[in-house]
C-alpha cells in the first residue's frame, strides 16, 4: 500500500505515535514525529505492557472494553510484522494473566469485579488461593483468591519502543526529539504544527498522539477528556 509520498506529521512519539509512523513509512510516506522529550520516554517507558482489557476492566469504561479487546486481537500479528522488521523481539506473551487478592478485604472486592466481569461476558475464572498457586509457585503463600484471563496478553513495552524507533528510521521517517509542539492549524491552507520555538512545519496530513498531554496543545476543538495520572 502506498501513501502517495504524502507528508504525515506526529505529535507525540510514543509506542502510538511510532507505531502510526512506522506503518506510514513503511509503506511509502513521508513521517516526522515531533516529541517534548525522547522519543518513547514518557508513559511508554514506565508502562507495565499490559494488554489485558479483560483483567483491567473498570466499572465506567465499558464501552472502551471493545476497543481494548480489538488492540489485544491485533498484537501477535503487529508483533510478528514488527519483529520481522526490525530483528527485535519485543516480548510478546500470551500465557494470560492473573488477578489477585491477598486478604478477605481484598478477596471481596475481587469478587465484585469477577461478577461484573461475568456480567460483561468475559472469559475469566475464579480461583482460589491455593488453585492460583499450584499454576504460579511464585505466589505469595497467604493469598487468598484470583481471577484467571487466559485471553489477557504482556509485552515488553520498552522492547517495543525500541523496535518502532529503529523501524521508523530504517524507513526513513524523521524524529523530532527534545521538540514541543505549541499548536496545531489543522484548518490551514495545509494542516501546520507550530513548535514551542516559533517555527512552522506544513504538512498534508496531522496526527496529534499527545497522550495525557494533547489537551495542552492549542487549535483542538473543545478540551479533550484526558489527563495525566500516576500509578
Amino acid at each position: 500500500m502506498s501513501h502517495n509520498n504524502q507528508r504525515t506529521l506526529i505529535v507525540g512519539a510514543g509506542i502510538i505515535g511510532l507505531s502510526i509512523g512506522w506503518e506510514l513509512a513503511r509503506s511509502g510516506g513521508r513521517v516526522d514525529l515531533f516529541d517534548a522529550g525522547e522519543a518513547g520516554g514518557g508513559a511508554s517507558q514506565v508502562a507495565a505492557g499490559m494488554l489485558a482489557p479483560d483483567a483491567e476492566l473498570e466499572f465506567e469504561e465499558t464501552e472502551l472494553h471493545a476497543l481494548n479487546a480489538e488492540s489485544r486481537r491485533r498484537w501477535p500479528s503487529f508483533a510478528a510484522d514488527l519483529e520481522a522488521d526490525t530483528g527485535t523481539d519485543v516480548g510478546l506473551r500470551t500465557e494470560g494473566t492473573f488477578i489477585v487478592a491477598d486478604d478477605r478485604d481484598a478477596a471481596e472486592a475481587l469478587r465484585r469485579r469477577y461478577r461484573f466481569q461475568q456480567d460483561q461476558g468475559l472469559d475469566v475464572e475464579w480461583w482460589s488461593g491455593d488453585e492460583a498457586r499450584a499454576r504460579e509457585s511464585f505466589l505469595a503463600p497467604g493469598l487468598s483468591a484470583a481471577i484467571w484471563s487466559p485471553r489477557d496478553h504482556q509485552v515488553d513495552n520498552r522492547a517495543v519502543v525500541e523496535a518502532l524507533q529503529a523501524g521508523v528510521r530504517k524507513h526513513q521517517g524523521r524524529l523530532h526529539e527534545n521538540t514541543p509542539i505549541k499548536a496545531v492549524e489543522p484548518d490551514a491552507r495545509r494542516p501546520a504544527v507550530v513548535t514551542a520555538a516559533g517555527e512552522r512545519v506544513e504538512g498534508d496530513t496531522v496526527v496529534v498522539a499527545a497522550g495525557a498531554w494533547s489537551r495542552s496543545i492549542d487549535g483542538l476543538d473543545g478540551a479533550l477528556p484526558i489527563r495525566p495520572v500516576k500509578g
